[in-house]
């Protein structure tokens, strides 16, 4: 027994090291590029690497740092945006600084201050990690679960009681959180606006009437599509279509 935990504990460390080793070379060049200036190159390299893990957080966050170097703000924001729902980041104060700071940037400011002062719970939900919510929701079930069997078949101790009481609330609230990241990050569909000045019409045609203009970097949410158009919504209420060609989708 003992030696299959070893085993177990071996295989797991060396599946875990592999990617990292193979990964950490790429990255401390990219990283060296970036500190010199040379963003075009440093950003070469991210975005091979992110190609490759696409769920790694870090990748996607110094890849949107590279885009914010080179004014290039709706790929910062599309990076950016990738990597608060993605695991491997933990430094969240940078990334949510980083992101304010490339939407300050935008000529659209107040669409997407909108949401921001009206609901600020909102933006939060884009900001955490779903995966980690997950485990997170799993584990507190866990505990839960293993009160409950102790409670059930030990008798009535009143500090497991206590404890029983403590996770039933956590486990309901994590659950709630998570359901509530899940339908913001994972059921509602986002989009990043990358051409520097779009018409938004008022269907599926470039022949329909213009509603208005919007430009690089706002954020939208994808209502529906229609062949190669999109209906979408502003943080600001307002609504029209535009092609897909100019969005990038989270």
């Amino acid at each position: 027994m003992i030696q299959l935990l070893r085993f177990i504990l071996i295989f797991t460390t060396i599946f875990m090291t592999i990617p990292l080793a193979i990964i950490a070379t790429p990255f401390n060049d990219a990283e060296i590029l970036y500190n010199s200036g040379q963003y075009a190159q440093s950003k070469a390299i991210y975005e091979s690497l992110v190609t490759e893990y696409p769920h790694h957080g870090t990748l996607w966050y110094n890849l949107g740092n590279t885009y914010l170097k080179s004014d290039d703000l709706g790929m910062a924001i599309v990076s950016y945006r990738k990597a608060t729902q993605r695991s491997g980041y933990n430094n969240n104060n940078d990334l949510i600084f980083n992101l304010t700071l490339a939407r300050a940037m935008l000529i659209d400011k107040m669409s997407n201050e909108d949401t921001q002062s009206l609901f600020p719970w909102s933006n939060k939900l884009h900001t955490l990690s779903i995966s980690t919510f997950f485990w997170a929701a799993n584990g507190v079930l866990l505990l839960f679960l293993i009160t409950w069997v102790i409670v059930r078949f030990y008798g009535r101790i009143e500090f497991i009681q206590n404890l029983f009481v403590i996770f039933l609330v956590l486990t309901l609230g994590g659950w709630i959180l998570f359901g509530a990241l899940y339908k913001v990050q994972v059921m509602t569909k986002y989009g990043v606006l990358i051409s520097k000045k779009v018409p938004v019409k008022s269907g599926p045609s470039d022949a329909l009437p213009t509603l208005f203009y919007i430009h690089e970097g706002i954020e939208l949410t994808i209502l529906k599509y229609s062949g190669e158009w999109s209906a979408v919504e502003l943080n600001n209420g307002l609504k029209g279509w535009i092609l897909l060609k100019e969005l990038v989708l989270i």
